[in-house]
């Protein structure tokens, strides 16, 4: 995993190569992730979105933090979401952080009947989501008589320290969902049909 140092006034934390203006990830001591977490969260920071570290945020959002320590280290991990991320910033994608014993697929089943055009049971979400993480072909392009095909998951997690993160695609995957819901579908017809 590719990291990058930061530091403000000699505390200093590692962030990883996944931070966006919507996802922050950083490790580091409790006192250290502290004082990067105030002065990133201080209303001058806040106005502007402009930090002195290499961390740019939206100016005016209150990012959602989630901070838990590393199992057998003195570290820390804090994750910053932007929290239009956990709702659906795109319309068609979404994020969802949780601690390592939180129930994930409320949240998730809720997210995705919201921006999937199919429908989805509340029922299947336990499938859904073991069925999202596998890749699946997502597009073929074709580039001087070559075809390609991109193979990815419409589930991806992108932190995987203390604090757990995916990111749930729909766009681009709408035939990999289909493909996912007509599985259920076929599985539960299977199940009624030996059940008879």
């Amino acid at each position: 995993m590719e990291m990058q140092e930061i530091n403000h006034n000699g505390a200093v934390a590692f962030q990883t190569a996944h931070a966006s203006p919507y996802f922050y990830q950083m490790v580091g001591s409790l006192t250290a992730l502290e004082a990067i977490y105030a002065y990133i969260t201080s209303k001058d920071v806040r106005r502007s979105g402009y930090t002195r570290i290499g961390i740019s945020l939206s100016a005016g959002v209150r990012y959602k933090r989630f901070m838990a320590p590393l199992e057998d280290t003195r570290l820390h991990e804090l994750v910053m979401v932007h929290p239009a991320a956990l709702k659906d910033w795109s319309g068609e994608n979404f994020l969802i952080v949780a601690s390592e014993n939180e129930d994930i697929l409320p949240v998730f089943i809720g997210h995705l009947q919201r921006t999937l055009k199919l429908p989805v049971l509340p029922t299947w979400a336990h499938k859904l989501w073991e069925m999202g993480l596998l890749e699946y072909e997502q597009q073929k392009s074709s580039y001087g008589g070559n075809t390609y095909v991109d193979h990815n998951a419409p589930i991806t997690r992108i932190s995987s320290v203390g604090i757990l993160a995916w990111m749930v695609s729909t766009a681009g995957f709408e035939e990999a969902w289909l493909e996912i819901i007509r599985n259920i579908l076929e599985e539960e017809r299977n199940y009624v049909s030996i059940g008879e």
